[in-house]
């Protein structure tokens, strides 16, 4: 039996696909769907239409993220 070497990044995007697989996940972000740092890497494989790309306006994308928790 071979075994598989995991890597951190490797588990990092199949962690990430697991989640886009949910309907109702999305990813919203700076550098989710533009790259600009190592955090784009471990989104390559996910769809646009799962990642909302968004200025450096983290108290914005704390409210945002809170409203879609809160309306499911």
């Amino acid at each position: 039996m071979i075994k598989k070497t995991k890597t951190y990044r490797g588990e990092l995007i199949a962690s990430m696909e697991y989640l886009a697989k949910r309907k109702n996940v999305i990813f919203l972000g700076q550098s989710v769907l533009y790259s600009g740092n190592a955090i784009y890497n471990t989104l390559e494989t996910i769809k646009k239409n799962k990642k909302l790309e968004m200025p450096v306006m983290e108290d914005t994308q704390m409210g945002i993220s809170i409203g879609l928790a809160m309306n499911g």
